[in-house]
């Protein structure tokens, strides 16, 4: 070993010797010469390595701004959503009694059905109504009435009505009746008042008595969208084929996911420690046999953190590329 470690220096020296040999016999045009190709050179992996990292910055920042826009195409898409649901309620209350057939408003209001009659005439106003609202909407699932004089109305375009379903215990109910008439957004969840495994998206509000505010409400109204709907949004963010996407709800708990393995990772404690007490932020997570960018926002509509993962290599990809034409382009001279 130390043998090896004296004959190094040696070689070192007569390197340098044959160096200075060389550049010595080089006349004067051919030092000018390789003079110039040595700083066009330097100059060249210089602005390769400039160019890496300006680029990985810039991608970096569009990665970003993915988690930005998510974030604004989901604020819009639910204020749409909402500004639909407080239509629905409007129709309902505007609603009027026809030639044959009884009026929203009147279902509602009317304390108990006098006949079987009247309660036939009240089923056929809700299923026209239910109609109309699966025109409005092709993620349309159910619809669910319950008035505080115990009558119930129950339709679905999937999965069966459960039988005797009281919901004045559930939470979602509980907290629709303490919201003073706006309306509450559940994330996803499986249907409260059906047997039915399609995650939805759930919209409830108190139906007050317009004609007398002072007057108890008469119940409250449940609307059911398809998961879908967020997935319709999701995907016009346009993100790469191997990002990911992850909404947490308040608590933490995930909500959404476009592949299990994110919902996975999200549940991880680093995630929560970078993402609970700040709006907004990007942060390096590693999963499996990849390294991962994060980046989050929070929605001021649902109150949501909305997490994108881009994989670094999908980032590096195209900065790669750049760099590797620079570093060909000096090898050639």
């Amino acid at each position: 070993m130390s043998a090896a470690r004296g004959k190094l220096p040696g070689r070192i020296g007569r390197w340098r010797f044959k160096t200075a040999d060389f550049l010595g016999n080089l006349s004067i045009f051919n030092k000018i010469f390789y003079g110039i190709i040595l700083i066009v050179m330097i100059v060249i992996v210089a602005s390769g390595i400039s160019s890496y990292v300006y680029s990985r910055n810039i991608y970096i920042h569009q990665t970003t701004d993915n988690a930005t826009r998510l974030v604004e195409n989901i604020n819009t898409g639910f204020e749409d959503i909402l500004d639909q649901v407080d239509r629905i309620i409007m129709s309902i209350y505007a609603d009027s009694d026809s030639t044959g057939s009884k009026s929203m408003k009147a279902v509602i209001s009317t304390r108990s059905n006098t006949s079987t009659y009247e309660e036939l005439r009240s089923l056929q106003a809700v299923e026209n109504f239910f109609q109309r609202l699966m025109f409005l909407r092709k993620d349309f699932k159910s619809v669910y009435i319950y008035l505080l004089n115990e009558k119930t109305y129950s339709y679905t375009v999937n999965g069966a009505n459960k039988l005797d379903y009281d919901p004045r215990e559930e939470a979602w109910f509980k907290k629709t009746m303490e919201a003073n008439g706006k309306t509450v957004i559940s994330a996803p969840h499986l249907p409260y008042q059906l047997n039915d495994s399609n995650r939805v998206i759930s919209f409830s509000r108190v139906l007050k008595n317009i004609d007398d505010p002072g007057a108890a409400p008469f119940g409250i109204i449940l609307i059911d969208l398809s998961v879908e709907s967020i997935s319709n949004i999701v995907d016009k963010v346009k993100l790469g084929p191997a990002s990911g996407v992850v909404f947490l709800d308040q608590q933490g708990k995930v909500i959404y996911e476009n592949h299990a393995k994110f919902g996975a990772g999200a549940a991880n404690s680093d995630i929560m420690n970078n993402v609970a007490a700040k709006n907004d932020g990007r942060f390096t997570l590693n999963l499996p046999d990849t390294e991962y960018l994060v980046t989050f926002s929070t929605s001021n509509i649902t109150g949501w953190k909305l997490l994108t993962f881009t994989p670094y290599s999908e980032i590096e990809r195209d900065v790669h590329k750049l760099l590797l034409f620079d570093l060909l382009l000096a090898a050639r001279l």
